[in-house]
């Protein structure tokens, strides 16, 4: 399977829309633009709205390039079930870590 990104998004599982998101703060230089997310203890609902954020901008640049790449994109009440588990929250901490 081809990797997702933001110039082949179409299509996108709702893990692999996670995924971009957790690699996205597992890099140094893309943690920057994390700002929500704070260092220490982070709660679901930090998460949330750093990744509604994160994704909100994801979502502008992939219609931006192609229009019609973000109707077949997860919703976000469907990535808001994935992201409220106890273990993404644990994914991200190790993202934050590895980024640091």
């Amino acid at each position: 399977m081809t990797p997702k990104t933001a110039f082949n998004l179409a299509g996108a599982t709702r893990e692999e829309c996670c995924n971009l998101y957790l690699q996205s703060l597992g890099n140094p230089e893309t943690r920057r633009m994390h700002p929500l997310i704070p260092t220490g203890t982070i709660t679901v609902e930090d998460l949330k709205i750093d990744f509604k954020t994160w994704y909100g901008g994801v979502l502008a640049l992939a219609r931006a390039i192609d229009p019609d790449v973000g109707s077949p994109l997860p919703k976000y009440g469907e990535l808001e079930q994935v992201i409220s588990k106890s273990t993404f929250v644990d994914q991200v901490r190790g993202a934050i870590e590895k980024a640091a």
